[in-house]
């Protein structure tokens, strides 16, 4: 029996967890005949696969992502019957040799070091990547956007690379039960964790030379502790406009499909992403969407988003002024936007990445 072995130790993070939670369980569920062995929190990944045939291993593994410490232990831990290693960020193990998958997201920390202070992050980053070029024996990126990225900062005679699309999980589609809205007033929202590069700066820049004409409060989801690299600028202002802007931290899954499904809009300003999965699943929930005018967001949303230059608070402002004033194009958006979220799907992300996998192993 074949044996894959998963890095799953990033399952509780935001972007890189709701990929895995996702993606993981179909693809094992896809390949019955070999044997997955996956690296992590031996408790959560038991939740995770309880549902999963007993062709699944688990070894603990809880280094610190970006460490020397999950150099070593990753080199100790993965199993030397091992056929092929996926990683699904670009923290790869340096010292393996062997058949090797490695998933990538994004190209942030090349492509825009202004947002880092600092010159480590950058080395590392760039150390990582020239490593992902030289060991990984296939690439998957979420989307063209970041193929390109990964060719014009890495290299540019990468040729093998795999573009899968995320999915949106069906829960985003089911109605919201007829419950009252969780908020007392309208509202835009903001989902993302607060780093410098989702832009909630601009954004509430924006909100405040609008916010006397509206009636709307900004109701922001996302994790603000625990980074390194935090925006403590955005933090700041949000806690000074405390009257009008909610801060609600990181809250359970349930909880933000329901916000979303009540809210005016999703405004999603960043200035540089990889994909865009919120922006799906506001569309998934009938919840228009105001996104900054970038490549990954176009090539996701395409015509089914109002865009805004993320740079210009007047234009961010002015947009949520036109979507909150123009109800026929928030329905037209809703309506493109519900067609455009069922093009994706995390069984078709599973499938696309099961076929590589298979090719990868025979």
């Amino acid at each position: 029996m074949v044996t894959i072995t998963i890095d799953m130790r990033m399952l509780n993070a935001s972007g890189i967890g709701v990929y895995l939670k996702n993606l993981i369980p179909l693809v094992i569920a896809a390949c019955p005949e070999q044997r997955f062995v996956l690296l992590g929190n031996a408790s959560k990944l038991s939740a995770l696969i309880a549902n999963t045939a007993g062709h699944v291993d688990i070894i603990p593994c809880t280094a610190a992502i970006y460490s020397i410490t999950e150099q070593i232990q990753l080199a100790k831990r993965i199993p030397q019957d091992t056929s092929l290693l996926w990683a699904p960020h670009y923290n790869i193990p340096v010292f393996y040799r062997g058949n090797l998958l490695v998933t990538v997201h994004d190209v942030l920390h090349l492509a825009r070091p202004d947002l880092f202070p600092g010159w480590r992050r950058r080395f590392y980053a760039q150390l990582m990547f020239r490593r992902v070029a030289l060991q990984a024996s296939e690439i998957l990126c979420d989307s063209i956007f970041t193929q390109d990225e990964l060719r014009r900062y890495v290299s540019p005679h990468l040729k093998n690379i795999t573009v899968v699309p995320l999915g949106v999980s069906p829960a985003w589609f089911k109605p919201v039960t007829p419950e009252s809205p969780p908020h007392p007033r309208p509202y835009l929202f903001f989902v993302g964790n607060i780093k410098p590069h989702k832009n909630l700066l601009g954004l509430l820049r924006a909100f405040s030379l609008i916010q006397d004409r509206i009636p709307h409060d900004l109701v922001i989801v996302g994790r603000s502790a625990g980074f390194k690299t935090s925006d403590e600028a955005a933090l700041k202002l949000a806690k000074g406009m405390s009257r009008r802007v909610h801060l609600l931290g990181d809250i359970e899954d349930a909880l933000v499909q329901r916000y979303m499904a009540h809210a005016q809009m999703l405004v999603l300003p960043s200035l540089y992403e990889g994909f865009g999965l919120p922006a799906l699943e506001a569309m998934a929930s009938a919840c228009p969407v105001l996104a900054a005018n970038i490549p990954a967001l176009v090539e996701v949303c395409a015509d089914a988003a109002l865009y805004c230059d993320p740079l210009m608070p007047n234009d961010i402002a002015e947009q949520i002024l036109k979507l909150i004033s123009d109800s026929a194009l928030s329905e037209s958006l809703i309506k493109k936007g519900a067609l455009r979220a069922q093009a994706y799907s995390w069984q078709k992300s599973a499938q696309q990445t099961t076929a590589l996998i298979k090719r990868m192993i025979h």
